[in-house]
């Protein structure tokens, strides 16, 4: 009978392989519990330092030249060319999701435009740019004509009357005169407030149509050479714009979203009944027109501070200069196109940050919006190529390219009213980026006070360009250096007039928006406003634009990955305590001082403050990765700003719910904090001041409450206990 040779070897050989197998299963393992602490431990400094090589200049220069290389006004075949290219782009970087979404929503576009001195002279207004052999883009036929969005229709007649920047003050400069605006043609120049503001002050006072110029003294030859020889404005550049009264979104759905089968109100209901919209002719003019108009009102010399650089006598009037406007636009209802784009987070994907600009322009728009859409390219880009390396975010990210800002912040404010619960419960903070680059001069952060560490930390580790041979300057240094070199830079308090209105004033999410600065950037909302403009005076190596990629990126990094998210609330709570300081000095310089009591503010803000400090002493000493004890800190942390909501909105503007800040009434674009409380005290409502002075000190005890968690904070001790 045959048997097998006996192996000696074979027991040890199993014994090796066995530990062999083991071995090999042990190093899988310590491998996938390093992939997943450094997914969910936010130890991304490695691919941080990866998206941080990305962005480039060269990149950022083809981005822009291509964006801006064709008018693309909202609801335009072009404007739905640069969705489409955007979305195609976005997913090219290797963003998994991203989505053409669409609003039918109510739009503008110019039809007719005459504007002409009939008395006691007579000219025809030109009303168009001229083209300029240097910029190519310039005489493009396809460029919509020098108008106002949202204009109303109109032939009118009448004396004209020069109403300085159209302020509150000019106005009541004109009241103080006697002055009757009933029937009155208005011309103001265009500067520090919202030319919709202008308008509507204009119309209340019973003006028939306004016009609005740019003043050589504000951006034309007296401020240097003009283009393209300079940055400045020529004689024949007009600046477009929106003047809707309202703060954002589709005129005919005011506060909910303009979804297929949301109900909708008429246009002249827009106009007459809401009065979301002017109901008068407006018509924006270069300083080459308004020459002519202006030389000829007699009556009523202007105060020095009214003159511009015009080599004329400023006169207020009325007349003898009589005006006829003949306007008639389309209001039309017409389809405009958001892109959306999101990485879903691997460890909390109902957490989500936002990076967000606009994508549509009046015409070429290469500051105004490309610069800002440039740059959230280049960051998505970056973030794609970690992407692709294997790095998942802790949370979600979306990136979001905006249709339709220019005419009301509608692709924005439509998507916030649509998702507003959800956006509510996950949104996390939103970074906007609108006009992000217009110079190398200055850089400037608005922001809620909660981010300014984080991004004064960021800020240091991005360089921006210096001459050869000098030390390295960072992005902070400038920021610095534009406040003044003081040692810890203040962020500036966010108004309206972009896209973060409708996070941060309606639904209370931590926002920030991001630009570099120059005070040459006098193209604004001009065919001028183009590719060659940027590369000859606002950014010529694109070296700006790619800093502030990185800062943008780098920043929404620190918040997707960093385990206990990086907001800072006792930074907050000095920022309270100033803003009430300085609301009432206001009441002091306006009132007398006892007609009013701020301490139910200061005793808030105290309790504010007290709050604030232990939380983040909290969270400076958590250690471990105990989820629902993170969660529990970053819940307090990240949902104290919606704590400041008034879900029955400020008095008189019911869809702005944030108590502390929101636009002025006056002046859209300007933020102020208190808005209900500083609009009581410039009418001298005593009764209204103490009433918000009450009323406001509930909303910073709830943001306490909500930091300490607990609903018998600040009740009475028991009489047992006493």
């Amino acid at each position: 009978m045959y048997e097998p040779v006996s192996n000696d070897n074979s027991g040890s050989n199993k014994k090796r392989r066995l530990i062999i197998s083991l071995l090999l299963i042990l190093v899988i393992l310590i491998i996938i519990i390093i992939i997943v602490a450094v997914t969910a431990s936010g130890g991304s400094s490695n691919y941080e330092d990866i998206f941080l090589s990305v962005p480039s200049p060269e990149n950022a220069r083809e981005t822009s030249k291509h964006l801006s290389s064709a008018p693309h006004i909202a609801g335009s075949y072009e404007d739905y060319d640069t969705a489409v290219w955007v979305r195609d782009q976005f997913l090219e970087y290797g963003i998994p999701d991203a989505q053409i979404q669409t609003y039918e929503v109510m739009l503008s576009y110019p039809v007719q435009r005459r504007v002409a001195l009939v008395y006691p002279s007579s000219y025809e207004c030109v009303l168009k740019e001229e083209a300029i052999p240097e910029d190519e883009t310039s005489g493009d036929p396809r460029a919509i004509d020098t108008f106002n969005g949202y204009s109303d229709s109109g032939d009118v007649e009448g004396e004209l009357v020069y109403a300085n920047y159209g302020r509150i003050e000019d106005f009541e400069e004109l009241d103080n005169m006697g002055l009757n605006l009933t029937g009155k043609i208005v011309i103001v120049r265009y500067g520090k407030i919202f030319r919709g503001n202008k308008v509507q002050l204009a119309a209340q006072r019973g003006a028939i149509g306004v016009l609005i110029y740019s003043d050589p003294a504000d951006d034309g030859f007296a401020r240097g050479p003009v283009y393209p020889e300079g940055p400045y404005r020529t004689n024949t550049s007009v600046q477009r714009g929106s003047v809707s009264y309202a703060l954002g979104g589709d005129p005919i759905t005011p506060g909910y979203p303009s979804t297929p089968n949301a109900p909708r109100y008429t246009f002249q209901q827009a106009r007459n009944e809401m009065y979301q919209l002017p109901n008068i002719p407006v018509q924006p003019i270069s300083y080459g027109d308004a020459a002519p108009l202006l030389s000829s009102i007699e009556l009523n010399p202007a105060p020095a501070a009214w003159r511009g650089a015009l080599p004329l006598n400023y006169n207020i009037g009325p007349g003898p200069a009589r005006v006829q406007m003949n306007i008639t636009v389309n209001d039309t209802r017409t389809t405009i196109w958001n892109v959306i784009a999101r990485i879903k987070g691997s460890v909390e994907p109902d957490r989500l940050v936002l990076i967000g600009s606009h994508r549509d322009a009046w015409t070429f728009g290469n500051v105004d919006p490309i610069s800002g859409q440039t740059t959230m390219l280049e960051a998505a880009r970056g973030i794609g190529q970690i992407y692709k390396k294997g790095w998942r975010p802790r949370r979600s990210i979306m990136f979001c390219s905006w249709d339709a800002e220019e005419y009301n912040l509608i692709g924005s404010v439509e998507f916030v009213e649509q998702y507003e619960k959800l956006l509510i419960e996950q949104g996390v903070i939103y970074i906007n980026l609108d006009t992000a680059v217009f110079g190398t001069e200055s850089f400037s952060a608005s922001g809620v006070p909660s981010i300014g560490e984080i991004l004064r930390s960021s800020s240091k580790r991005i360089n921006i360009p210096t001459p050869k041979d000098t030390p390295a300057k960072t992005i902070y240094n400038l920021w610095s250096q534009s406040q003044g070199n003081i040692n810890q830079t203040k962020l500036d308090l966010l108004g309206s007039g972009s896209d973060f209105l409708g996070f941060i004033s309606h639904i209370g999410i931590p926002s920030a928006d991001l630009s570099f600065e120059s005070d040459d950037y006098a193209v604004y909302h001009s065919n001028y406003d183009s590719y060659y403009w940027t590369s000859h005076f606002g950014d010529p190596t694109f070296e700006y634009h790619t800093s502030l990629a990185k800062l943008t990126g780098l920043l929404a990094l620190q918040f997707i990955d960093s385990k206990v998210l990086p907001f800072d609330l006792t930074e907050y709570a000095s920022y309270l305590y100033d803003w009430i300081k300085e609301v009432e000095n206001y009441a002091k310089a306006t009132l007398p001082a006892d007609t009013f009591n701020f301490s139910p503010l200061y005793e808030s803000q105290m309790n504010f403050s007290n709050e604030a400090n232990k939380l983040m002493a909290e969270v400076n000493a958590v250690s471990g990765n105990d989820f629902y004890t993170i969660r529990r800190l970053n819940d307090k942390l990240m949902f104290t700003e919606r704590a400041f909501l008034d879900f029955q909105g400020l008095k008189g503007r019911t869809w702005l719910r944030h108590s502390v800040l929101a636009p002025s009434q006056y002046d859209s674009y300007t933020g102020v904090a208190f808005p209900s409380l500083s609009d009581a005290i410039f009418e001298k409502d005593v009764d209204e001041i103490n009433f918000q002075i009450k009323y406001l000190s509930l909303f910073i005890d709830s943001a306490a409450n909500w930091m300490h968690g607990d609903c018998l904070l600040y009740t009475s001790p028991s009489p047992r206990d006493s």
